[in-house]
């Protein structure tokens, strides 16, 4: 019976620290962040670009699309070799 009481005071005394340590009556952090400017984001989707090109005019549509996306289509799009 001895183990029993151990362990139950054991949980007890585990539970208490965990509760009054998790809430604590000071303040965090005050930071004034009324003069950070935050840059607008413009998100470019090259799959929704990508798939609005109908099949018969995919060489016009990418030659379209390169100079938004040069890093996706930055080979020479007329060479199929450089494509693969």
């Amino acid at each position: 019976m001895g183990q029993v009481k151990r362990f139950c005071l054991f949980f007890f005394v585990i539970g208490l620290v965990a509760l009054t340590s998790c809430g604590s009556g000071r303040k965090r952090l005050n930071i004034d962040t009324s003069k950070i400017t935050i840059p607008e984001i413009k998100v470019h989707r090259y799959d929704i670009d990508l798939f609005r090109i109908r099949q018969s005019q995919l060489q016009q549509g990418l030659e379209a699309l390169k100079p938004e996306y040069r890093f996706f289509l930055g080979t020479d799009l007329g060479d199929p070799g450089k494509l693969a």
